[in-house]
């Protein structure tokens, strides 16, 4: 595709740099290894460069090379160049809406606005303005404030006197005047926002009534360096300071964008936002606080700052009211963040009688389990294959990804669903669950998840000696190549599953749960997968149908409520510190657990309804 852009760039640079620097955004799920194989580009221009890479051979075929097909992470710039982005190689800005369900909470908001009327000053009564503010604040509405943001210095004098001393004083929970607004400007507003390494989700709300103004998502802008944590951790290491600055320039761009299109669509002023609440996992915590994050990457994963932290939005370049603050909520440890925090804050399994095991889906999944007795949690690698990357054809959840498949047991013919009503130019996460269930569900992959060779399809080939299953041909996609599903991406959608169930397993056996009474899916990733095709796989160990639910973007919510309830910001560091983390690589039986959870659905555990799922596929 051409953007019509150029740039200039010191030898020896690669294209990827190239790209990164002219924000043209060409995917990199390896963040710049050569391991993934999914930035290709196309070299029109006849140049001298260095010849291909042992890692470009085994990701870009002969074909490829001859059409011109390089990884622009791999080749390195020395003259001028003209390069074209397949439509594959390019990233969207298209993501999944990341709202989740709405539950109920009371508002006892951390920003509160009081109307005042003050004295006028006289020889008589000449104490400072500042001095009679909190005064009447004590008199009319029984408010102590002991400090004032230097901001309000340069209004504050101009709006008493313009208002003839009728104004009002937005306060703080912990004692600061914040603002002195007209009499007649009664807006105050919050934003919650959670912080995920694919996608940001944020939330516009009153703080007044709790009402619920805009909400808006995006993709989280750092994917230019990486689609997942140790891709961006990797990043800041070979860049330093510069890479960090980097990282959280980019993100703190991304999140006032997302601001600004919420504040557009309610007809508010940023000015009128004072508070900001953020969850996210450990690694977008940190880079989010311009925290280096690289102790992270490291055994045993030790976070700089864990505990809850409150900061000026100046201070971090947020663009609200100056004067407004950011809370961002604690992490556990590890890779076990704010975000996980924030589910359990808006999922309160703490004050449940029922044993419950949350799942939340993602790059990174984070696990929870217990009840108002005992809670546990863990972190489990499930790497991305669950969100479409390290899958052959996969994709995030972007326009002309395939997001719904069928294949029919008997012709083995396949029906899909497309993002976007758009020719198909990947699958996405929830179609690559779909798949591996559809091809067992169909006899095509034994519960070991192998092809099986004795298969009458035509879809089903042998390419350079790796098994693959053809879901749509390339007349028909939008990349003019065939879309497949292969044998190692099977085998890759099985390393994530076999994590999670082996994860959740693990955290049921430490707490003596012969089994769950509820399972919960957390995340957008939750919200849109089949449940039964997930349940097929053999993805949540003990369990029926019927007893998972998804609850959408609960971290979101987590941050919602601390947002408007500084009740919960107190549950929220409650949580932290009785939670207990358990460390699954070091817990004895989780490796066998995770071997036998390979096989679809279990090699052993038993699946209550298994049997209904699979009825019309016999």
């Amino acid at each position: 595709m051409p953007f019509n852009s150029s740039i200039k760039v010191d030898k020896g640079k690669t294209l990827l740099d190239a790209a990164r620097k002219a924000d043209i955004p060409i995917a990199s799920v390896c963040g710049g290894k050569g391991k993934c194989g999914k930035c290709k580009v196309k070299i029109l221009s006849k140049v001298d460069f260095l010849g291909v890479t042992k890692r470009e051979k085994g990701l870009v075929t002969e074909k490829e090379l001859t059409e011109g097909m390089r990884l622009a992470c791999q080749t390195k710039i020395y003259g001028d160049m003209i390069i074209e982005v397949p439509e594959e190689s390019i990233v969207r800005g298209f993501v999944k809406d990341k709202a989740g369900t709405k539950r109920q909470i009371f508002p006892q908001p951390v920003v509160c606005l009081y109307p005042i009327e003050i004295s006028i000053p006289s020889f008589s009564d000449n104490e400072s303005d500042v001095e009679r503010i909190k005064r009447e604040l004590k008199k009319m509405h029984n408010v102590s404030v002991s400090r004032i943001d230097p901001f309000c210095f340069k209004a504050g004098p101009l709006i008493l006197r313009k208002e003839k001393w009728k104004v009002n004083v937005v306060v703080s929970w912990d004692e600061e005047i914040l603002h002195i607004k007209p009499k007649n400007d009664k807006e105050l507003y919050g934003v919650a926002m959670d912080i995920g390494i694919t996608t940001i989700g944020a939330y516009l709300l009153n703080l007044k009534d709790a009402c619920h103004l805009a909400s808006g998502s995006t993709l989280n802008p750092q994917i230019k360096f990486g689609e997942d944590i140790m891709s961006r951790i990797g990043y800041i290491r070979e860049n330093g300071i510069k890479g960090l600055m980097d990282m959280n320039k980019t993100l703190i761009k991304g999140l006032n964008a997302l601001i600004d299109d919420m504040c557009r669509k309610a007809s508010i002023s940023k000015k009128d936002i004072f508070e900001v609440t953020v969850v996210g996992n450990t690694v977008m915590h940190h880079i989010f606080l311009n925290i280096n994050p690289s102790s992270l990457g490291l055994s045993p994963f030790t976070p700089f700052l864990s505990s809850s932290i409150t900061l000026k939005a100046r201070d971090l370049g947020i663009k609200i009211n100056p004067a407004g603050n950011v809370y961002v909520l604690p992490v556990k440890g590890g890779f076990v963040g704010a975000d996980n925090i924030g589910v359990v804050l808006a999922l309160k399994p703490y004050l449940s009688d029922e044993d419950c095991l949350i799942i939340d889906i993602g790059t990174n999944g984070e696990i929870v389990a217990g009840n108002k007795d005992r809670l546990v949690c863990a972190s489990c690698a499930t790497g991305p294959a669950l969100e479409g990357a390290h899958v052959k054809h996969g994709m995030r959840a972007d326009i002309g990804a395939i997001e719904k498949v069928t294949i029919d047991p008997k012709t083995k013919e396949v029906e899909y669903k497309v993002m976007g009503d758009k020719k198909p130019k990947g699958i996405c996460g929830s179609g690559v669950i779909d798949v591996v269930s559809e091809l067992f569900k169909a006899r095509i992959i034994d519960s070991s998840g192998r092809f099986k060779k004795d298969i009458n399809s035509k879809r089903l080939r042998n390419t350079y000696g790796m098994m693959e299953f053809v879901i749509e041909w390339a007349e028909h996609t939008a990349t003019g190549r065939d879309i497949t599903i292969t044998q190692e991406d099977i085998r890759n959608v099985q390393f994530a599953k076999a994590s999670i169930y082996a994860g959740a397993k693990i955290l049921l056996r430490h707490l003596n749960i012969d089994r769950p009474s509820k399972i919960m899916l957390a995340g957008a990733f939750g919200n849109y997968i089949d449940v039964k095709n997930a349940y097929v796989l053999g993805m949540f160990p003990y369990a029926t149908v019927s007893q998972i639910t998804a609850v959408g973007n609960a971290a979101g919510e987590g941050a919602i409520f601390a947002l408007l309830n500084r009740k919960e910001r107190e549950e929220a560091e409650k949580i932290a510190r009785k939670i207990e983390y358990v460390e699954l690589t070091l817990y004895k039986g989780f490796q066998e657990e995770f071997l036998d959870a390979l096989y679809i659905p279990h090699r052993k555990d038993p699946f209550p309804d298994i049997d209904d799922l699979l009825k019309d596929y016999q």
